[in-house]
């Protein structure tokens, strides 16, 4: 008798057990619905986020497509306005890399790249750095004013070149006053070079230390 009770008890305990088990086993197997209920919306969130970025990055590469353009065409024409006698042309490659984006700018001249760098010569690159800066105060809208501290020295006249005879700088400052003419800008041109004196609207001198109006 007694073994017997043992052994309904040990059954009793063995059911139990089941029980819990089988409770425990539809807690995981709720859980477990829960967490793919869970992971399909991510997934789902995250198919959307992608075709969001995508179409981002196509409005992007469209908007960066046509400022680069634009960008190519004032830098094209206004360096063919002021080196004349050359065939320039400005071609601008994005950079690929999104942690370091930029802007490499490459002089052409009848087919032929040069990247430019420091081997192409002051006067182009001063040129550039100047048209940029208009460039910029163009699209954003900005004051126009613009200060040159000495950045026309570089830009050849032609007066001792052997293989250039066009005054470059004369070019550049007959662009310069149609810009405060026609554009409205304000340029206040720092330089030594007296040449540059006829171009000017007002010209101040500097002489120990005392500024007067000429």
């Amino acid at each position: 008798m007694k073994s017997n009770n043992s052994y309904i008890e040990r059954i009793r305990g063995y059911k139990q057990l089941f029980e819990y088990k089988q409770t425990q086993l539809e807690k995981v197997e709720k859980e477990k619905d829960e967490i793919k209920e869970s992971l399909d919306k991510i997934i789902e969130s995250k198919d959307k986020l992608d075709n969001l970025n995508y179409a981002c990055k196509l409005i992007l590469e469209k908007i960066t497509h046509v400022s680069k353009i634009k960008l190519e065409l004032f830098l094209t024409g206004a360096v063919k306005r002021i080196f004349s006698d050359r065939n320039y042309e400005i071609k601008l490659v994005l950079k690929e890399d999104t942690k370091k984006p930029g802007l490499e700018l490459t002089l052409v001249e009848n087919g032929i790249e040069q990247e430019i760098t420091d081997s192409v010569g002051g006067g182009i690159i001063s040129t550039l750095g100047l048209l940029l800066q208009i460039y910029y105060i163009e699209v954003y809208n900005l004051n126009k004013i613009l200060f040159i501290d000495e950045g026309l020295k570089e830009v050849s006249t032609g007066i001792n070149a052997t293989s250039e005879s066009v005054n470059y700088l004369e070019n550049l400052l007959v662009f310069l006053k149609w810009l405060a003419n026609e554009k409205k800008y304000a340029l206040v041109i720092i330089t030594h070079d007296n040449t540059i004196k006829k171009f000017a609207d007002r010209i101040y001198s500097v002489e120990k230390g005392l500024v007067k109006l000429c």
